[in-house]
């Protein structure tokens, strides 16, 4: 049986839990349509589960560390191909990753795939590339649930670890979020990344989530994954923020992203890595140009106490 094998190794960082989830909806078409005659699995340096819902088995790699920086590799019937370098030569002197630019790369790489294994992959349009999951693989999380059940305050999800592709500040935001859940006690404050608070309104992921099972720290950078959970999570929230990291980038799905209810804040430092640019959405979505060297709390609470008071 042929064979296509993507994988994703990050330079020397190992893979971003981002980059992942930017590729998924054109892999999800990929599987759709391919699964049934060609042999696809996926290898990534991240936990297992991160994507779980595509079905894809993952694999061992005979590949060398030259091979790794190759777009693509060729080996009878066997075509390998890399999800990270291939997408950076999609820059063509442009800066930045968003949907016009996934769609470029991912032009490329159906064009490889067709050419390679003798298919008809079809381009559709940025829109349709927005990817999803199946939340029934993650939403049986005994601890998320029984906070679902038993909060009955509005919610705001702030993803406020730093972005590990330093797109944007470091600074968890925790004297801008004391400040505003001492002030709005009907708001459940749900951050990513934990520090001091004495507000109980301040809830923390790794506190409402089971974490599940680990994996081998040497396999995988993060021996636990609540990723996917987190995104279930943030379905059930009135507001979203984050920093382009992994945990804000796996909530900008579908559900979210065509809920005209929702409100989505993102603070990061180049207007062409807002995910965002060029794509039709529906929910009330507002991009802040604030990074390392203009960071000020100031603005976070300024910005959030704004969106929270029209809720």
């Amino acid at each position: 049986m042929k064979k296509l094998i993507f994988f994703m190794k990050c330079a020397d960082y190992g893979c971003h839990y981002g980059d992942l989830f930017t590729s998924k909806g054109y892999i999800q078409q990929i599987v759709n349509e391919l699964k049934t005659t060609i042999d696809i699995k996926y290898w990534h340096e991240c936990h297992p589960k991160a994507l779980l819902d595509l079905g894809l088995d993952t694999c061992q790699l005979d590949l060398s560390k030259e091979d790794f920086s190759q777009s693509y590799i060729e080996r009878d019937d066997i075509l390998y191909v890399n999800l990270w370098t291939a997408q950076r030569e999609e820059f063509s002197g442009k800066v930045g990753v968003n949907h016009e630019f996934l769609q470029r790369a991912w032009k490329k790489i159906f064009d490889k795939i067709n050419s390679f294994h003798s298919v008809n992959l079809v381009l559709h349009n940025m829109e349709y590339y927005v990817a999803s999951i199946d939340y029934s693989f993650f939403r049986n999380n005994e601890k998320l649930s029984m906070y679902l059940k038993n909060s009955a305050n509005k919610k705001i999800l702030i993803s406020n670890g730093p972005a590990t592709s330093g797109q944007s500040f470091a600074d968890n935001m925790s004297s801008s979020i004391n400040a505003l859940a001492a002030s709005y006690k009907n708001f459940d404050f749900i951050c990513t990344s934990k520090f001091k608070t004495k507000n109980s309104n301040i809830k923390f992921t790794d506190d409402i989530i089971d974490q599940g099972e680990a994996v081998n720290k040497e396999s995988s950078p993060r021996p636990t994954c609540d990723i996917n959970e987190i995104s279930y999570l943030s379905t059930f929230c009135d507001i979203i923020v984050g920093k382009n990291s992994g945990p804000f980038i796996y909530c900008l799905t579908k559900d979210n992203l065509f809920d005209d209810k929702k409100i989505i804040i993102s603070f990061h430092k180049r207007k062409t890595d807002d995910m965002l640019l060029y794509l039709k959405y529906k929910c009330k979505y507002f991009y802040y140009k604030l990074y390392e060297k203009n960071y000020s709390p100031n603005v976070v609470l300024e910005v959030l106490k704004e969106k929270i008071q029209s809720v």
